[in-house]
């Protein structure tokens, strides 16, 4: 009977268990598939100038205007395409629009693409081209790094006009042109160029196409299928087929600008633009440090199905796609503070979208619901819509301000506003203060019927610092790629595609030198307006993530020692002129700490023309950078023309007993998340009381310090220290072609080789320790 009962109970006991690890991993799952996605880059080119995300905040922060006449550098006809009658065939009503003027230009010698074969690239994969290579670069992330890795593309296209456009000329591009027959090659071609890995989907649900495919990525990320995952959409019109198409729909505003719920809403505006994200599992972007722009807490998307037309929006489906993007968020209503909203000013649509939002986001609700659009800004950038919202409000979120939506005389009587707690943004007003993060909700509704919602909040608290210091993302300057410049916007630094500036109708492939002076002076005006409201969004996480660490830093251990300035390019005369900007920035804002614009320099992509800048003193840097625009030497410069070493010259050697000191692995890992991440996981291995970090961290005359010189905290500091390192080293490319090791360094290097496993290595550690504790000292 005993026996029974013991077999019972041991019987429960290991159903408990299973249970309990039933329980553990239904959690995991569950958490995995809610977790929220982290925004760590953004790139774009919209309408005024708007060519970083910074342009696009301060058009909308200060409420400009960006529609512009039609575009007479494309071969259009435009005294002939257009008539005031709507009736007229193959006519516009509409003169103006939201137009990228310099949509033609590239840089092709940046992408390594001969001019023919650009001359046969839809402008569209172009600009997927140049803000792919800016959201990495502004990330901190060094592209090359990238190669073979699980990145995906996630990319919004929805027209194809430019094929159409090169027909009569193919002969000009033979070869060439089947590439770019297929709309699937926009994403692709961006996979293909950086070396991705990861899932390249081209989306096209019209208006909607770039929030679907931010929402497909999100859901990428979540599943495991990629690591990092560039999503957006592109909308460039080469010739005026889509002008006149919703003119003969009688769907445009005769005065090219949307007015979005106005009482004068008469149609909408067409408009062109370009916007990447480049996103992150949270739990990821915080283990490796990267920049915290904002996070995607849920999304949703959905389709009207059979309802009352085709083309016609849908309210109770939009209610419905909102409903379940706040469950893919777990959130309520009243815990959203404002809405993006598609609000693209016609005369039908908008009012159902204000009905459907009243009825959802208007009740129970202790503060009003804030509704605004970016299309009175810039127009409807179709495919490149859902993003430019998210753009917007990711700095919307970061600067407490919700900008003014333009054109509203009055609401539009059409909708019974009294019906819910929602106010239009007439003004520009502050971010309500709430005891919660700050979240928006976005919304873009595709002529198709595909519906699509996302929840938007602030980033965590940890990441919430000034993001007033970014270096630009680097372009090249005559075909040259330059380095990032510490600047708010990314332009002449990075930024792919400036030099000789060619009319788009003419679609060849140069450098836009021209563009880049453009690019210059918005650089310039962003950053002498960064205290009060364009900031740069890199320097928004990296630099304050570094920031808040370096201030704990300085307190804990004294000044900062000062840090390198990085600068590299593709060619000497690059290297020169990128000297020359960064100059001028460096004098520009001299308030900026130099350590700041150091570790937002650091991470970019390392060209073969390399200069490193080290001193504490600012005359010295100044000096130092003088010297390297004009091609001299200075004691705090140095130079290097770096070549590939050859195969199999990199060792690591880790040392053995006697190496240990005081404090050992304090400093980086208050500085270098990764270090900080593999060390809490080693140390957690050994069973020590008082736990390992607090031995190795202890300053000298702690009451715990001397235990660091006794073999059971010594062997297992060293191989938590080296190991921690090594993982380090790795995370910024440095690999080893070979591994070895002295003494207790022997195992750290067994464990790198993977002929030990982590619980190995430090059992055997562990054991070791307490067997050589118990022999005598040595004679």
């Amino acid at each position: 009977m005993a026996d029974n009962e013991e077999k019972l109970l041991a019987y429960l006991k290991r159903v408990m268990a299973d249970l309990r690890q039933t329980q553990q991993r239904l959690r995991e799952a569950e958490t995995a598939q809610t977790e929220p996605i982290a925004i760590i880059g953004m790139a774009c080119r919209y309408p005024g100038g708007a060519s970083t995300p910074e342009g696009l905040w301060e058009l909308a922060a200060e409420g400009r205007d960006a529609i512009s006449g039609l575009p007479t550098n494309r071969g259009w006809d435009v005294e002939d395409i257009y008539d005031p009658d709507p009736d007229a065939q193959g006519k516009t009503y509409a003169r103006q629009g939201g137009w990228l003027h310099d949509a033609g230009n590239f840089d092709a010698e940046f992408f390594g693409i001969s001019p023919r074969e650009a001359l046969a690239i839809d402008p569209q994969q172009r600009l997927l081209l140049e803000t792919a290579w800016e959201a990495i670069e502004r990330a901190g992330i060094d592209a090359d790094s990238l190669q073979g890795s699980n990145t995906g593309v996630f990319t919004g296209i929805s027209g194809q006009e430019y094929v159409s456009l090169r027909a009569p000329r193919a002969e000009e591009a033979t070869g060439y042109v089947m590439a770019n027959a297929t709309m699937s090659i926009a994403s692709g071609r961006v996979s293909y160029t950086f070396g991705f890995e990861g899932p390249a989907v081209s989306i096209d649900t019209a208006c909607s196409s770039s929030l679907v495919a931010v929402h497909l990525a999100a859901h990428s990320l979540r599943s495991g299928e990629c690591d990092l995952a560039l999503a957006g959409g592109v909308t460039v019109m080469a010739t005026p087929a889509t002008l006149i198409e919703f003119s003969r729909q009688r769907g445009l505003a005769p005065d090219g600008r949307c007015k979005p719920f106005a009482a004068a809403a008469d149609g909408t505006a067409v408009a062109e633009g370009v916007g990447l994200l480049l996103l992150e599992r949270l739990s990821a972007a915080e283990q490796n440090g990267h920049p915290i722009l904002a996070v995607i807490r849920g999304s949703a998307v959905n389709q009207d199905g059979a309802s009352n037309g085709l083309t016609a929006p849908n309210g109770p489906s939009q209610q419905r796609v909102i409903h379940a993007a706040l469950a893919n968020a777990r959130l309520r209503t009243d815990q959203i503070d404002a809405v993006e909203a598609h609000g693209t000013g016609t005369t039908l649509g908008d009012p159902i979208e204000a009905q459907a939002l009243l009825a959802t986001y208007g009740h129970n609700r202790p503060h009003p619901l804030y509704l605004g659009s970016v299309k009175s800004n810039i127009g409807h950038t179709q495919a490149a819509a859902g993003v430019a919202g998210i753009i917007k409000m990711v700095q919307a979120i970061h600067h407490g301000l919700l900008p003014a939506s333009l054109h509203i005389d009055q609401p539009t009587p059409h909708v019974d506003w009294s019906t819910g707690n929602i106010t239009l943004l007439t003004h520009a007003t502050p971010w309500p203060q709430t005891n919660q993060p700050r979240r928006a909700g976005i919304s873009s509704f595709g002529i198709s019927g595909t519906n699509a919602h996302l929840i938007l909040e602030a980033a965590p608290t940890k990441q919430d610092a000034t993001p007033d210091r970014q270096p630009p993302d680097r372009q090249p300057q005559d075909g040259q790629a330059t380095a990032a410049a510490p600047t708010p916007e990314p332009e002449p630094g990075t930024r792919p595609g400036q030099a000789h500036n060619q009319q788009a109708h003419n679609q060849q492939a140069h450098n836009q030198q021209a563009h880049n002076q453009q690019a210059h002076n918005q650089q310039a005006h962003n950053q002498q307006a960064h205290n009060q409201q364009a900031h740069n969004q890199q320097a928004h996480n990296q630099q304050a993530h570094n920031q808040q660490a370096h201030n704990e830093q300085a307190d804990e251990f004294g000044p900062q020692p000062a840090l390198p300035w990085l600068l590299s390019a593709r060619s000497e005369q690059a290297l020169r002129a990128y000297a020359t900007h960064i100059l001028h920035y460096r004098q520009a804002n001299p308030h900026l700490p130099a350590n700041d614009i150091a570790h937002a320099l650091g991470p970019r992509t390392r060209h073969p023309h390399r200069a490193a800048i080290l001193t504490h003193d600012e005359t010295q840097l100044r000096d130092a950078l003088h010297a390297l625009a004009h091609g001299q030497s200075h004691p705090a410069l140095i130079t290097h023309h770096y070549t590939p070493p050859p195969p199999g010259t990199t060792a690591f050697l880790f040392s053995g007993q006697g190496t240990q000191r005081h404090q050992m692995g304090r400093d980086l890992y208050h500085t270098h998340p990764t270090f900080a991440h593999h060390l809490d996981h080693i140390a957690a291995q050994f069973p020590l009381n008082p736990p390992l970090k607090t031995v190795m961290f202890a300053p000298e005359h702690h009451p715990h310090a001397h235990l660091l010189h006794t073999t059971q905290y010594t062997q297992p500091a060293l191989f938590t220290y080296h190991t921690a390192l090594a993982h380090l080293l790795k995370h910024h490319h440095i690999t080893p072609d070979y591994l070895t090791g002295h003494s207790i360094g022997l195992y750290a290097a067994a464990h790198h080789a993977g002929i030990l496993t982590l619980p190995d290595a430090t059992t055997l550690i562990t054991t070791r320790a307490t067997l050589m504790a118990t022999m005598p000292p040595a004679p």
